[in-house]
């Protein structure tokens, strides 16, 4: 059987700058080889089975060789398997996805090629420099500082060049930039701009002229991977740039496909990173005679829907609860269950059970649960959360952790390395709910809030870090 690789650009570095086409090919990946520069978190999209490669370049470093990596695409390949081999980026600009593209057409492997969103464009744009402007620059120059032997730079013609200059790579080569632009006629005061890990929380902008932006840098500690733009568009900057409360706030959240939370503070500014909700081992149940009325208490979507399935696969649809009450254990189960044509009679806390009610959920959730009547177990556990060891990036750099499940809790607690989890505890976290608040407080986070409902979660969240 043969697979198929894909060439994919992953974008500047901000995850929701991902293709939607990128995103399907990454869910439905076998095996992920993936680069230094690319956002970890995208790696969240592919499936927790899958395999995943690095092969990171880092300057100046021992790394895996281009041939390697290219015979690495083939072999997965040959093994059947769907290949993402996923790139900063987009693959075409100074990505070697051409020359990967023409290994992989010699070797008869079917390939496809994704773009992606390059950061010599999307970079300049989130610092707030358009690399095009009718009043400063009608062209642009994409250039790497990295010259070869066969390929040198021609300094004559570059330092001539009208419009805007952008050099990927380039920091290192900072000094012979500034110099061979200046010794071939470059205006002193012509502006610059170095980008540092642009559309990402830790985006740091500097700006200067040709004079005096290799001081800037020095100051502010500006270093790889980041962006040289060269030209008058760089004084649009402070004008164009945003300013939002949660500008470049780093937040940490599970990973869900239900986006709600991580999309009202990521348009609030933030950058959101994630941790895994682990794995779910499902569990048969016997189910209970539904010819007979009773009520169902549901604490957990996801249950639920596990519950379905049990029932479809004895030939039971929605219609064999039409004789039984449905309640759920909080509002935003009613809600998503409503949203999904379930509607709840009631929504009721668990201490308030009838001794006849059937609890369905995840077995973590309901282990301490009993009923009086012992002689009947009518709690229906269809699935186990098992938790995995995970390491996070960065542990020391967030402002802020936000979970809205008892699931993301146990994860986080669980799941998170003993120091990171250490370093994460004196952060400040926010819930959805008294007990979620109550079980981080007691698992020793520092400094908790309850936000009461997702609608109140941003404002809350800006009053703790929002930026001064």
């Amino acid at each position: 059987m043969s697979g198929f690789v894909t060439l994919l650009g992953a974008g500047p570095g901000n995850i929701e700058l991902l293709t939607l086409l990128g995103k399907r090919r990454l869910e439905h990946a076998d095996v992920v080889i993936y680069d230094h520069l690319v956002n970890p978190d995208l790696l969240s999209y592919a499936p927790s089975n899958a395999d995943f490669l690095y092969v990171g370049k880092k300057p100046y470093q021992k790394h895996i060789s281009q041939d390697e990596i290219n015979d690495l695409m083939r072999v997965q390949a040959g093994a059947g398997k769907k290949v993402v081999r996923l790139k900063a980026g987009d693959p075409f600009v100074f990505g070697r996805g051409g020359e990967e593209g023409q290994y992989l057409r010699e070797h008869r492997v079917e390939f496809e090629i994704v773009p992606g969103l390059t950061s010599a464009i999307t970079g300049l744009a989130a610092a707030g420099i358009p690399i095009t402007h009718r009043d400063y620059a009608s062209s642009f120059h994409i250039l790497t500082a990295h010259q070869t032997r066969s390929q040198p730079l021609n300094w004559d013609s570059i330092a001539q060049m009208e419009g805007t200059l952008v050099f990927l790579m380039g920091v290192g080569e900072l000094h012979t930039i500034v110099t061979e632009l200046l010794k071939r006629g470059k205006a002193a005061t012509t502006p610059v701009a170095i980008i540092q890990w642009a559309t990402q929380w830790r985006q740091n902008t500097g700006i200067g002229t040709l004079l005096d932006i290799e001081a800037i840098v020095k100051r502010q500690h500006l270093g790889s991977p980041a962006l040289i733009v060269i030209g008058g568009v760089v004084n649009l900057s402070q004008q164009l740039s945003s300013h939002r409360a949660l500008e470049r706030k780093h937040i940490l959240m599970p990973f869900s496909k239900h986006t709600q939370t991580h999309d009202l503070l990521a348009d609030a500014g933030a950058s959101i990173d994630f941790f895994n909700l682990g794995d779910q081992q499902s569990r048969d149940v016997e189910l209970p005679d539904f010819n007979q009325s009773g009520r169902l208490v549901i604490t957990n979507l996801r249950a639920f829907e596990y519950l379905q399935q049990q029932m479809m696969q004895v030939g039971l649809d929605q219609r064999a609860l039409s004789g039984w009450q449905l309640l759920a254990t909080n509002n935003l189960i009613k809600e998503r269950l409503q949203q999904r044509g379930v509607l709840i009679d009631h929504v009721i806390d668990l201490a308030n059970l009838n001794a006849t009610d059937w609890v369905v959920g995840e077995q973590n959730d309901l282990s301490t649960l009993s009923f009086d009547d012992s002689n009947v177990d009518r709690k229906l556990i269809t699935y186990t959360d098992v938790f995995k060891r995970q390491s996070i990036s960065a542990p020391d750099t967030f402002d802020a952790v936000v979970v809205t499940s008892k699931r993301a809790c146990l994860a986080l607690v669980h799941g998170l390395e003993s120091d990171q989890l250490k370093q994460i505890k004196t952060v400040p976290a926010f819930t959805l709910g008294d007990k979620l608040a109550t079980f981080l407080s007691d698992n020793g986070f520092q400094s908790v809030t309850n936000v009461g409902s997702l609608a109140q979660m941003v404002s809350r969240v800006k009053e703790v870090i929002k930026n001064d």
